[in-house]
């Protein structure tokens, strides 16, 4: 009953929020952030966006940059660097332990570490999206498009309920839920 739009922004993909902060990207394709009230807005290091960021509870923005390249900045605007030397077509997705998962411009499944070491392809896998990772495991659309779970460790690969998706998994510790290719929205129950 009490919409409002913050201030008076366009965006060109889903928003984020962290610390009552809004980050999103605009349909200037800039990295916008604001308060969740819509004051004291700026752009976070005059960067450029081409999907929803990715915000940790340490105050790190991960992004697609409008150059592809897998980009980190402080909220501040500082710190900011290429994660090892990696390119992207998709949001990020980064883990509390400093694990960085993103969907490569080779459509491979990758996970580095937030400094740019240890990177790998875990499964040998490739994606169609952003994968989404919720305890130990991570889920994904395949290029097969597929819902995919597997450990991080890249192990136990199983495509769950012989489900397929298009688009990027969200997930609980209970439940998946994913747009199907039929366009339904679905629930799979992990218990």
């Amino acid at each position: 009953t009490q919409q409002s739009q913050p201030g008076n922004n366009t965006s060109s993909s889903s928003p984020t929020v962290q610390g009552g902060w809004v980050y999103f990207q605009g349909t200037d394709n800039k990295l916008w952030r604001m308060k969740t009230d819509g004051s004291a807005q700026n752009q976070i290091g005059g960067n450029t966006t081409s999907s929803t960021p990715f915000v940790t509870s340490d105050d790190w923005v991960y992004f697609q940059g409008t150059d592809n390249k897998l980009w980190k900045v402080k909220n501040d605007g500082t710190g900011q660097q290429q994660i090892g030397g990696n390119t992207t077509k998709a949001r990020p997705f980064v883990t509390s332990d400093g694990w960085v998962w993103f969907q490569g411009t080779d459509n491979k499944l990758w996970k580095v570490k937030n400094d740019g070491t240890q990177q790998s392809q875990p499964g040998n896998n490739t994606s169609s999206s952003s994968p989404t990772v919720q305890g130990s495991l991570v889920y994904f659309q395949g290029t097969d498009n597929k819902l995919w779970q597997m450990n991080t460790d890249g192990s136990g690969q199983v495509n769950l309920g012989s489900n397929t998706t298009a688009s990027t998994p969200a997930a609980t510790a209970d439940s998946v839920y994913f747009q199907g290719t039929d366009q339904a929205l679905w629930r799979y129950f992990l218990g």
